[in-house]
């Protein structure tokens, strides 16, 4: 809510409570009704300016990827998590190349960790980006695909790698991972999530894909706003520090890991 609507809101309340409670003193029926009527019409155009601010910050399908490309180029490491044996999730830190066009991200990774035998077993995976400045993240859920393809890895290889696989053509696979769906959160840049639930952002990937929270388009699905109603709009006003507050406890929490810890690659 602006400074501006949240002032005419509560005045209009407060003048509404007053004028009730003084009316019969000097005020006439008709001008009491008329009075009423005009507050009530000052008390909603508050609420459109609320519900319009509101529904300005719900970013587009092509804003929340602009938005999770920087939050992503802003993070130092990957945590890549993949399921055991015993469907539990195995969690590490990675190097990972940038995203390409298509959000499809590459990692390299020693042949006989365990990580190559659970993607062999189990491909869904998750990607989490937590930015280094400030509190925002992103995840990225989806199958990956080891590729032990000479052409492939000298294509798609990153210098920082190098000191951790001498022989790239025998000590390194690359994972190859394919996004089935992106969820992003980043109030710096107005997209804050799901007030209520605390759900980040979501863009789904494929065919007719869209995304929730954002605009709807051709070929996209229905998008879900979690502003379309006014009790929406007073849900999104009485919670709207508390996914900031979460983000920022994940962002302290991992800026204990130290950046300059050894062979992100190797687990």
């Amino acid at each position: 809510m602006t400074s501006q609507a949240a002032a005419a809101w509560m005045t209009s309340q407060a003048a509404a409570a007053w004028m009730t409670s003084q009316a019969a003193a000097w005020m006439t029926p008709v001008a009491v009704a008329a009075r009423m009527a005009s507050l009530a019409t000052a008390a909603w155009t508050a609420s459109l300016a609320v519900a319009g601010t509101a529904g300005a910050q719900t970013p587009s399908r092509a804003e929340l990827l602009g938005i999770a490309r920087e939050v992503v180029e802003g993070a130092a490491f990957v945590s890549l998590a993949t399921l055991d044996d015993e469907g539990y999730p195995a969690v590490r830190a990675m190097d990972p190349l940038p995203p390409d066009d298509d959000w499809v991200v590459r990692l390299a990774t020693n042949p006989d960790s365990r990580k190559v035998e659970q993607l062999r077993a189990r491909p869904r995976v998750a990607l989490h980006y937590l930015a280094d400045d400030v509190p925002a993240y992103v995840t990225l859920i989806g199958r990956a695909r080891l590729v032990d393809d000479p052409e492939m890895k000298a294509r798609h290889w990153k210098e920082s790698w190098t000191p951790f696989y001498p022989d790239r053509d025998q000590s390194v696979l690359l994972i190859e991972v394919t996004p089935i769906r992106l969820e992003v959160v980043s109030e710096a840049h107005g997209a804050p999530g799901d007030a209520e639930t605390w759900r980040a952002h979501v863009v789904e990937f494929g065919s007719g894909a869209g995304s929730r929270h954002g605009d709807e388009g051709p070929g996209r699905r229905p998008s879900e706003r979690f502003l379309a109603n006014g009790r929406g709009v007073v849900r999104a006003m009485a919670v709207s520090l508390r996914p900031s507050a979460r983000v920022r406890l994940s962002w302290a929490a991992a800026a204990q890991l130290s950046p300059t810890r050894p062979n992100l690659q190797a687990r």
